[in-house]
C-alpha cells in the first residue's frame, strides 16, 4: 500500500525518537526471484489484507452480522470488521468503527454494511439512516466510496461527511463540513464541496439539489467531540502509529517507558488480578484470519493485533516496535502450546519482541515479512514459515503467562477468563510449542461471540433493498455452514481464497447480497437532472473512462507503477459493472474482478519484497489462480469527474 501524507509525518516524527532509531531493522530487498506457484512462497495465492476495522463505539441497542454468518448477534468492541460485515443501530444507539486513523459513526435506525474493505477499498453502503464519515488519512491508491440506494459517492480528499438516507430509501443527502466528494446517480456525476449539502431525490429519474450545508443536530456535535478526543495531541502516537487504530486510547490506561532493548514500552495501569495479556476477552473464528483475539479492555485494540508484549519488573509492558514502520493487522500475536500427552485444551501466551509471528492463514513470504517488519529479521526462517527447532520464546516460562481454556469453549469463542483451566507449573514445563495455529473446528456460536443472539435487527426490508455502486461488490461470503465441512478436513485452518472461490462455486452462494447492487453510472431513465435551475452541471459517468486524481508528487517509481495499473483496472471494472457483458455471467464477473484485484496486490507486495521499481506483469492464472482478462471498452483512468 503506498505512503499516506499522515503515516509520512509519523514516519518522521517517530524516527526523531531518541532512542529508537539506534535499534530499527531496516531488511535489505532480496534478489533472488519470487518462488514457483505452489510453494509455501507461492505469490498467486492472495494474502490477507494488511488493514481491519474494528467496532470501537457502541451505545444502546447494536447489533452485529459477520459476512458468513446468517443470525445478528450483539455488537462488541474490539471486534475485528472486514468485508461483508454488517451492522445496524437500533431506535436508540450509536455505534462508531474505526479504520486506521478513519471513523464512521452511525446514528439510531441506521444500517452500516462494510461492502469492501482491504488496503486500497474503504467501500460501505448506507441503506437506512445517518453516518458520519471522518477520513484523516488515505493513500493515493485507495477508493473510498459509500453507496446509498440512489446514488454512489466518491470520498476524495481528507475530510469530514455526512450520509443520510431516508427510510423509504428514495431520498439520500450527503453533507460536505469538510473535503470534497462525487455523487454519482442514473448515469451522471456532479461534485459537492466543503460547507455544502447535496440532495439525490428518486432512483429511476432522479434529480438533485446543492446548497449550503445543513446546520450540526447532535447526532453531528456527538461526531464532532469524538474527532476531537482521538485527534487531540496524543503521547502514543509518538510511539505507535496512528494507523493502527486506537492508540490514543492508551493515554489514558497507562504510561510510556524507554527500555534500552525493547524501545517504547507502554504500561497499563488498571487491569485485573492475575491479569496477563489475551486472557480478558474471548475468540471469534474470521475470514480469512481464523482465529482472532477479541479484548474486553476499552483500550484493548493496538496492543492485541500489532507489537509484542514483555514482561519485565513484575509487571506486563506493550512493546509496539522500535522506529517507523508501516503496521499490518495480526488476528492475534501469540503462540500456542500443547505436545503429547496434553489434555488440558487450548494453551497461549503472548509473543516476545524480536519474535517471529506466523500466520496459521496462508500467507507467502512476503507477507511474513511485513507482519514482522521490526520485530524478526532471519530472512531464511520467515520463508520457511516455522519457528526453528528449539527457538525460545521469552514468555513461555513466565509465570502465569499461558492461558488454558478447554476446546469446546475455545470453539464456542466463550469469555477466556470464566473458563480457563488451571494448569500445574510442571506440566506447563512439560508442553512443547507444537504449532502457530490451534488445531479447532469453530462452531457456529464462535463466528458472533461475546453477548449473544441480539434482538434488535434491522427491518427486513432493507435486506433487498436496491443499492447504486461504482464499484461492484466482491463475491458473497461462503456460508460458515459450507466453510465448516471443509474446516473438519483441514484442522481449522482458515481456507485460502482460492478455496474460497471453489467452495462458493460448488455450494452456489446465496448472491442476494451482492445481486441488489447495481451500477450508479449506468443511465436510467432520462439519467440524473437537476431539481432547479442554477445547479452546477453534470457530466456523464462514463465518457471513453472515469476521471480520476493522479499520483501523488515523490511517489516511488514502484507506488507510481502499481497507481497507474489500478486506475486502469479499476476504470475497466467499473465500465464492466456499469455495461456488463452478455458473455459473462454476474457471478462469474465479481469472481474474476475480485481475482484480478487480488492479483494486482499479490504483484505489487511480491515486488517490494524483491526491491522491483515497477510492477511485474500477470502470468494469467486461471482456475482458482488469478486470470487478468483484456480491457474491454474505454481506457484508463478510475474515479469520476
Amino acid at each position: 500500500m503506498p505512503p499516506t501524507r499522515s503515516r509520512l509525518l509519523f514516519l518522521a516524527a517517530a524516527a526523531a525518537l531518541a532512542g529508537v532509531s539506534s535499534c530499527v531493522y531496516a531488511p535489505e530487498p532480496e534478489e533472488r526471484p519470487l518462488p514457483a506457484m505452489g510453494t509455501s512462497d507461492s505469490t498467486t495465492e492472495a494474502d490477507p489484507p494488511d488493514r481491519a476495522g474494528r467496532i470501537s463505539y457502541v451505545e444502546g441497542a447494536v447489533s452485529f452480522r459477520p459476512a458468513a454468518a446468517d443470525t445478528w448477534a450483539f455488537a462488541e468492541p474490539n471486534r475485528t470488521v472486514t468485508t461483508g460485515d454488517r451492522l445496524w443501530v437500533d431506535s436508540v444507539g450509536r455505534a462508531e468503527v474505526q479504520v486506521g486513523q478513519n471513523a464512521v459513526r452511525a446514528s439510531a435506525e441506521t444500517e452500516l454494511d462494510v461492502v469492501h474493505l482491504d488496503d486500497d477499498m474503504f467501500q460501505i453502503s448506507i441503506p437506512q439512516g445517518i453516518v458520519s464519515v471522518r477520513i484523516r488519512s488515505f493513500n493515493d491508491a485507495e477508493d473510498d466510496e459509500i453507496d446509498v440506494p440512489n446514488a454512489a459517492i466518491t470520498i476524495s480528499d481528507v475530510g469530514t461527511y455526512r450520509v443520510e438516507v431516508m427510510p423509504d430509501g428514495e431520498t439520500s443527502r450527503v453533507t460536505v463540513r469538510a473535503g470534497k466528494v462525487t455523487v454519482t446517480a442514473g448515469g451522471q456525476t456532479f461534485p459537492v464541496a466543503a460547507n455544502q449539502t447535496a440532495t439525490i431525490q428518486g432512483d429511476s429519474q432522479p434529480t438533485y439539489d446543492v446548497g449550503a450545508a445543513q446546520p450540526l443536530d447532535a447526532f453531528d456535535q456527538w461526531a464532532a467531540s469524538r474527532d476531537a478526543a482521538q485527534e487531540s495531541a496524543s503521547q502514543s502516537s509518538q510511539f505507535a502509529s496512528p494507523d493502527m487504530g486506537g492508540v490514543s486510547e492508551l493515554d489514558a490506561a497507562g504510561t510510556w517507558a524507554q527500555d534500552p532493548e525493547d524501545g517504547p514500552v507502554w504500561y497499563p495501569t488498571a487491569v485485573d488480578v492475575g491479569w496477563a495479556p489475551y486472557r480478558f476477552g474471548h475468540w471469534v473464528w474470521i475470514v480469512p484470519w481464523g482465529w482472532t483475539w477479541v479484548d474486553d479492555a476499552p483500550w484493548g485494540w493496538a496492543p492485541f493485533h500489532y507489537g509484542r508484549w514483555r514482561y519485565a519488573g513484575d509487571r506486563w509492558g506493550w512493546c509496539p516496535g522500535p522506529g517507523p514502520y508501516r503496521p499490518v493487522y495480526a488476528p492475534a500475536l501469540v503462540g500456542y502450546v500443547g505436545g503429547p500427552g496434553w489434555t488440558f485444551g487450548v494453551g497461549w501466551f503472548p509473543l516476545g519482541p524480536r519474535e517471529p509471528f506466523f500466520p496459521g492463514y496462508h500467507t507467502d513470504f512476503g507477507y511474513r515479512q511485513r507482519i514482522n517488519v521490526r520485530e524478526y529479521a532471519d530472512v531464511s526462517v520467515l520463508r520457511a514459515g516455522e519457528p526453528p527447532a528449539g527457538f525460545g520464546y521469552r514468555n513461555r516460562g513466565v509465570a502465569n503467562a499461558v492461558t488454558v481454556v478447554p476446546n469446546g469453549a475455545f470453539a464456542n469463542g466463550a469469555p477466556v477468563a470464566r473458563v480457563m483451566t488451571r494448569v500445574g507449573p510442571e506440566d506447563l514445563a512439560r508442553a512443547t510449542m507444537v504449532s502457530h495455529y490451534p488445531s479447532v473446528v469453530p462452531t457456529s456460536a464462535g463466528l458472533a461471540a461475546g453477548f449473544g443472539r441480539a434482538t434488535a435487527v434491522p427491518p427486513r426490508a432493507l435486506e433487498t433493498r436496491q443499492m447504486r455502486a461504482l464499484h461492484a461488490p466482491p463475491p458473497p461470503a461462503v456460508p460458515f455452514s459450507t466453510v465448516q465441512h471443509s474446516l473438519a478436513e483441514t484442522g481449522g485452518r482458515p481456507p485460502s481464497f482460492a478455496q474460497l472461490a471453489s467452495l462458493r462455486a460448488s455450494s452456489g452462494a446465496d448472491l442476494t447480497g451482492t445481486s441488489r447492487y447495481r451500477s450508479a453510472a449506468s443511465v436510467s431513465g432520462r439519467g440524473l437532472t437537476p431539481a432547479r435551475a442554477g445547479l452546477p452541471s453534470s457530466h456523464a459517468a462514463i465518457d471513453g473512462g472515469f476521471g480520476r486524481r493522479g499520483s501523488a508528487s515523490g511517489a516511488s517509481s514502484l507506488d507510481a507503477s502499481y497507481q497507474s495499473e489500478r486506475q486502469q483496472m479499476e476504470s475497466r471494472h467499473m465500465q464492466e459493472f456499469a455495461q456488463p457483458s452478455s458473455n459473462e455471467s454476474r457471478s462469474d464477473m465479481l469472481q474474476r474482478q475480485e481475482n484480478e484485484h487480488r492479483d494486482l496486490q499479490t504483484r505489487y507486495q511480491g515486488a517490494r519484497v524483491q526491491g522491483m521499481n515497477r510492477v511485474p506483469p500477470s502470468r494469467g492464472f486461471g482456475g482458482g489462480g488469478f486470470h487478468q482478462s483484456a480491457p474491454r471498452g474505454g481506457g484508463g483512468g478510475g474515479r469520476p469527474h
